[in-house]
C-alpha cells in the first residue's frame, strides 16, 4: 500500500506532494471512482486515480483567490508589468503570470519561501527579507500599473499607505483584506478564526477605510471563494489609484 499524495507524484499527475495534497483537501481527487479527502490515505499501487480538472493549477492555494478576482473584475493583466506584495511561496505570482503578466517583482518580508519553478522564471524578480515599510518602489522598478497584495501578520491601517506607493497614477490594485489580521486576538476562536460576522464585517469596513484614507479609490469586491488555511472569510479587493485632487 502507498499513500496517495506520494502515488499522485509518481504517476505524474501532479509536480509535487503538496500540491497533491492541496487537490485531496479540496475534494479534487478519486481513488477508484470514489471523493478522497484524507492526505494519508493509503492505496493500492495499481489503484485507479483522477484529478479533477478544477484541482488548483497554481503553486499555492493563494493564485486561486487572486484568479477569482480577475475574472469578477475588469482588470488586465497582459503585458503590464506587476508587484506582488507578500509574495510568499509564489501564488499570486504564478496567476499574474499565467494570465499574462509582462514582469513581476515579488516582495516578501520572509526568506526562501518562493517556488523554485516560479522564482526560476526570468519575468520574476524575488525580493526576500524586505518589509514593504522599508522598500525604495523606485530601485523596485516602480511605480507599477497592477499591485497585488497578501499580506499577513500587519492590519490594513498600518500597510496601506505603504501598499500605495507601490501603484501608478493608472495603475490597479488588489488587495486580500484578511479580517484575522484586523480584530486582535480577541476577536479570534482558538483556531485564529473571526466568528463573529459582526466583527469581520467591521474589520474589512475598517480595511477598507485605511485604503481610501492611503488615497486609493474603491472599484469592487468580492469575498473569496477560497477561505483562509484556517478557515477565515477573507475578502477580495480591488482599488485604484485617486488622481482627482492631482
Amino acid at each position: 500500500m502507498k499513500r496517495v499524495d506520494r502515488l499522485l507524484v509518481e504517476r505524474g499527475f501532479v509536480a509535487s506532494r503538496s500540491r497533491g495534497q492541496q487537490a485531496i483537501r479540496d475534494r479534487c481527487v478519486q481513488v477508484d471512482g470514489v471523493t478522497i479527502d484524507r492526505v494519508s490515505t493509503l492505496v493500492s499501487p495499481t489503484a485507479e486515480l483522477s484529478v479533477d480538472p478544477r484541482a488548483n493549477p497554481y503553486v499555492s492555494r493563494a493564485g486561486g483567490k487572486l484568479r477569482a478576482a480577475l475574472d469578477a473584475f475588469p482588470v488586465s493583466v497582459e503585458g503590464r508589468r506587476c508587484v506582488d506584495l507578500g509574495a510568499s511561496t509564489g501564488g499570486f505570482t504564478d496567476c499574474l503570470l499565467q494570465a499574462g503578466a509582462a514582469s513581476v517583482v515579488s516582495v516578501d518580508v520572509g526568506t526562501a519561501q518562493m517556488h523554485a519553478t516560479i522564482g526560476a522564471n526570468p519575468a520574476v524578480t524575488v525580493v526576500e527579507g524586505m518589509h514593504i515599510a522599508e522598500a525604495n518602489v523606485p530601485r523596485l522598478g516602480g511605480p507599477f500599473d497592477l499591485v497585488v497584495a497578501d499580506l499577513s501578520f500587519i492590519s490594513m491601517t498600518r500597510a496601506a499607505a505603504h501598499i500605495a506607493r507601490f501603484v501608478a497614477a493608472d495603475g490597479d490594485v488588489i488587495v486580500l483584506v484578511k479580517p484575522q489580521f484586523e480584530v486582535g486576538r480577541g476577536g479570534l476562536d482558538k483556531r485564529g478564526v473571526v466568528r463573529d460576522e459582526e466583527r469581520r464585517l467591521a474589520a474589512v469596513e475598517l480595511a477598507r477605510d485605511a485604503l481610501g484614507k492611503a488615497g486609493l479609490c474603491h472599484k469592487g469586491e468580492i469575498p473569496s471563494p477560497v477561505r483562509g488555511a484556517s478557515g477565515n472569510q477573507e475578502v477580495l479587493v480591488w482599488l485604484s489609484k485617486d488622481v482627482s485632487g492631482v
